[in-house]
């Protein structure tokens, strides 16, 4: 009896020694690379095959057609799923007459040139070629029972349902294929134009998805069906779609930015979400007349959705009708020419992303008739500046205004606070200013998340309200930047054309309230060439980007001592300042203000200034003088030696033609005497390590 144990152990043992199981692997390693066999079947003996190790140089693949693993002979029948996707350095692949499939995305995003497919082949996943960019052959061998590559196409069909699988940029459709298969040419860089024969019924799924080189092609009167993303993210700048067209899928058009006009043929019965989403460039849209479910009413630029009076999608030239009761999700997204639209007061809901990303919008106003504003409604709407919403909103979804980098004013007339998604404002300026009526200010104080920004009472005027004022040979514009207190800003609306001199008035009524001038406006008076001086009112605290740029008549100009910041090149080349006097308010002056002012010979830095720029003074190749005021923490002009050096550090920011470098000085800072003309020698002492660029 123990005999016959031991022998059973042992048979048994004997038998494990080469055992395999479904699973099984085995890692072979080639020049420059290695495949990963693993074993799918036990009866028959078969395995797949993926890249284990990519190449990193271009290589040549060729799979084998049997591999050992574990002492058992296994056939090669499948590459598995994404077996060589991205291989970057996989320039040609020989599949062997073993393999039966190709999984999905099995040699997408490679660098192949050419694909045979051997008559064994009998499965071939999605996208298992999509995104090969220089794919400009492919053969399906003859004999195969299931595919084939009639008419020398260039091309996979599968042969039973005349769909066009696998396509390249030299793919010509043969006129028997019916069906432009799912992901067939996606992200076919090369494809710039393709033709469809008339047998063609239905372009798939992301059939031509990301075809980045594609600007044109012709969908022909056969073809009743246009898949989802079918031609998202094209660069087609126009498309005529037949009347045999009944359905447009999800996404079709999405993303694409050539196009400039659509019209829906009255055959069309079905159009999904997102369609024509994020065509930026999109003026026309015209719904042709006899469709029953969707139309233009009134010319009005935009497809409505007949039965519901929705709004389904809409372009810069939008004029939404009187009956329309719904702007729809998406309708107006990424329409970057959209500056200004009129919502009629028949409108009851804005939808989800209804002009998200619509970076011209500047204002907008919402009809007392709306009762919800939709997720991400209004989403980066970077240059809408102002916003009020009536009395009869009942509820702002999440997102809705995140990231109006420029909303700074908000009007609120519900007396109720509306349901608000928490996000409602994120990423929405910090100093953004919300007015309810004067009996809910309390309740707007104690609620997200209107709570974090300042509420106050409603006022009869608000941020962004203006006023252009006449003056003789020009025009000012005031534009309220503040309403508690009343602030504006100054710009030059219309310039003059004869030399003048302008004051500024301190306050200004804009609104019926009385605003005070506070501020010199960005480009205020911008290469205005008749200005030669200017008076600034002690009301105004900061001088604005290039506010004074390029103002080559301007000679004097005064700067009041209520003025903190001078800003970014706000001077930057009036070439006939000849003096300038920084006063004891200032503290920054920015990047570039003074410089090219080449009639400058003196400068005096008050002991206020905390911080100057890069080139603020720079290319000024007149200056003769450069003074920093005693007690200032930050700069000096130690031993009267003409120049601005950063204290801490002992760096010479600035000098001039007399600058004498002190032997204290280490560095000698970035453009420190770019352009100095009138320097013509100078000591450098032995502190000095550092010479910058430009210096």
């Amino acid at each position: 009896m123990k005999k016959f144990l031991l022998l059973i152990a042992l048979i048994i043992s004997g038998l494990g020694l080469n055992a395999q199981s479904v699973g099984s692997s085995s890692i072979v390693y080639y020049d420059g690379y290695s495949l990963k066999f693993t074993v799918t079947k036990l009866d028959p003996a078969e395995c797949k095959v993926v890249c284990d190790t990519e190449p990193t140089t271009p290589v040549a693949v060729s799979i084998p057609s049997s591999v050992t693993i574990e002492g058992s002979t296994f056939s090669v029948t499948s590459i598995g799923y994404s077996a060589f996707s991205s291989c970057s350095g996989l320039t040609s692949i020989e599949i062997p007459n073993s393999v039966t499939s190709i999984g999905n995305s099995a040699f997408s995003n490679c660098l192949l040139t050419s694909i045979e497919i051997p008559n064994s082949v009998t499965s071939i996943g999605i996208e298992a070629f999509s995104s090969c960019s220089n794919l400009e052959s492919i053969v399906v061998e003859s004999g195969n029972t299931v595919y084939d590559s009639r008419n020398n196409c260039n091309a996979i069909i599968e042969t039973s349902t005349n769909t066009l699988h696998s396509g390249c940029k030299n793919t010509i459709i043969p006129n028997s294929v019916t069906s432009i298969g799912e992901y067939a040419f996606e992200s076919c860089f090369g494809l710039t134009s393709i033709e469809i024969p008339n047998s063609v019924t239905s372009i798939g799924e992301y059939a031509f998805e990301s075809c980045i080189d594609l600007t044109s092609i012709e969908i022909p009167n056969s073809v009743t069906s246009i898949g989802n993303s079918a031609f998202s993210n094209c660069l087609l700048t126009s498309i005529e779609i037949p009347n045999s067209v009944t359905s447009i899928g999800y996404r079709a058009f999405y993303y694409c930015n050539g196009l400039t006009s659509i019209e829906i043929p009255s055959s069309v019965t079905s159009i999904g979400k997102e369609a024509f989403g994020w065509c930026s460039n999109l003026e026309s849209i015209v719904v042709e007349s006899g469709n029953t479910v969707y139309d233009s009413r009134d010319n009005c630029n935009a497809i409505i959705e007949t039965q519901t009076n929705t709004l389904l999608y809409g372009c810069m030239n939008t004029i939404i009708p009187n009956s329309v009761t719904s702007i729809g999700y998406t309708a107006f997204s990424d329409r970057d020419g959209l500056t200004s639209i009129e919502i009629p007061n028949s409108v009851t809901s804005i939808g989800d992303f209804a002009f998200s990303d619509c970076d011209g919008l500047t204002s907008i106003e919402i009809p007392n008739s709306v009762t919800s504003i939709g997720h991400f409604a209004f989403y980066s709407c970077d240059y809408l500046t102002s916003i009020e919403i009536p009395n009869s909103v009942t509820s702002i979804g999440e997102s809705a205004f995140y990231s109006c980098s420029h909303l700074r004013s908000i009007k609120c007339h519900a007396v109720d606070v509306p349901v608000t998604a928490t996000d409602a404002f994120d990423n929405c300026p910090e100093d953004m200013t919300i007015q309810v009526p004067e009996e809910s200010v309390a309740l707007y104080q104690a609620v997200e998340p209107w709570k974090n920004y300042n509420v106050t009472e409603i006022h009869l005027y608000q941020i962004g309200d203006y006023v252009v004022v006449d003056y003789e040979g020009y025009s000012l514009r005031y534009t309220i930047i503040n309403v508690e207190p009343a602030e504006c800003e100054v710009i030059c609306e219309t310039e003059p054309i004869t030399e003048i001199s302008i004051t500024i008035p301190s306050s200004v009524e804009i609104e019926g309230v009385v605003c005070n001038v506070t501020k010199i406006g960005n480009e205020a008076f911008y290469s205005c060439d008749y200005l030669t001086s200017i008076e600034i009112p002690n009301s105004v605290t900061s001088i604005g980007n290039l506010a004074f740029a390029f103002c080559s008549g301007l000679t004097s100009i005064e700067i009041p001592n209520s003025v903190t910041s001078i800003v970014n090149f706000a001077f930057y080349s009036c070439d006939g300042l000849t003096s300038i006097e920084i006063p004891n308010s200032v503290t920054s002056i920015g990047e570039g203000a003074f410089s090219y002012c080449n009639g400058l010979t003196s400068i005096e830095i008050p002991n206020s200034v905390t911080s100057i720029g890069e080139s603020a003074f720079s290319y000024c190749d007149g200056l003769e003088s450069f003074v920093v005021e005693g007690g200032n923490p930050n700069y000096d002009s130690r031993n009267n030696c003409n120049a601005i050096i950063e204290t801490q550090t002992n760096t010479l920011l600035y000098g001039c033609m007399n600058t004498i470098i002190p032997n204290s000085v280490t560095s000698i800072g970035n453009s420190a005497f770019v352009y100095c003309n009138g320097l013509t020698s100078i000591e450098i002492p032995n502190s000095v390590t550092s010479i910058g660029k430009e210096a």
